[in-house]
């Protein structure tokens, strides 16, 4: 490596801790908003998808609490969904101090940006809809509204679990691989 090069990657690194401390306390004041709205949407969805009511939900410290109703045998029954969003809003400081160590290497910026947030939101969405469907599910086919079907929990366990295990943990690094490779800029030397 040059001199320049081992500049470059210090700069960086620079950008990158101070972006991330930044972005982190920022995200801390608005964390438990954008986890609500986004618990919100989600909640909605799986309710048209499992045929429910969305009675309520309650903010909490890192955890959203969601109700859900539905009628069974003449019986209005009621489900509570414990929501635990700091499991899926804690990779947003990290994405976001990877997208601007992007800004040198990327044309078109705020596509790149804009699709790299849209991507953020579409995949806590993912995972928040996975893990009311799976939980919801659990639940009805315990009280006997749907029969035992092991098929169908495996499926939502899956894509629960991919969600958690490929979105959530290594999203941050994702979305970075993505937006240099679908921006990258073609004037910089690759060695």
């Amino acid at each position: 490596m040059t001199r320049v090069d081992i500049k470059v990657i210090i700069k960086i690194i620079f950008l990158f801790i101070v972006s991330y401390l930044l972005f982190a306390f920022l995200w801390i004041q608005v964390k438990d908003s954008y986890s609500y709205i986004i618990t919100l949407l989600s909640s909605k969805i799986t309710a048209g998808i499992k045929n429910a009511y969305m009675e309520n939900i309650i903010k909490d410290k890192d955890i959203i609490y969601t109700y859900f109703s539905t009628l069974f045998d003449k019986r209005r029954m009621i489900f509570t969904v414990s929501i635990p969003t700091y499991i899926y809003t804690s990779n947003v400081p990290m994405t976001i101090a990877i997208m601007i160590c992007m800004f040198f290497f990327i044309d078109r910026k705020f596509r790149a940006y804009s699709e790299a947030v849209v991507i953020l939101i579409l995949t806590h969405l993912f995972y928040s809809v996975t893990f009311i469907s799976m939980q919801l599910t659990t639940a009805y086919m315990s009280k006997g509204i749907e029969s035992i079907n092991h098929l169908k929990i495996t499926f939502y366990q899956f894509l629960w679990g991919f969600s958690d295990y490929m979105f959530i943990r290594f999203g941050p690094f994702f979305i970075g691989l993505y937006i240099y490779l679908r921006f990258k800029n073609a004037n910089i030397k690759h060695s």
